[in-house]
């Protein structure tokens, strides 16, 4: 969780508007981001992981909010324990 919240700082505080700006990082760093972002609930965190080496494609909207436009989350199968 703290690697999350450090992660969604960063994108909120390293964008620039207008500009597409990449970052490459661990899935699970990154999944923990999207829920400090308001985009993933608590329980998608373990339900949810990330593709290897696919993108996933966030907006900041002007408003502030963020928006998960593309990359599909992959789902956990529900036995599964989670890694991180």
């Amino acid at each position: 969780m703290m690697a999350g919240a450090r992660v969604a700082t960063h994108l909120e505080t390293s964008g620039q508007p207008g500009r597409v700006t990449i970052h490459v990082g661990h899935g699970a760093s990154f999944r923990h981001a999207c829920h400090h972002l308001g985009l993933l609930s608590r329980d998608d965190i373990a339900r949810f992981s990330m593709f290897h080496a696919r993108p996933s494609l966030i907006c900041h909207e002007a408003d502030g909010t963020w928006r998960h436009l593309a990359g599909a989350w992959k789902i956990r199968e529900p036995k599964s324990e989670p890694k991180d």
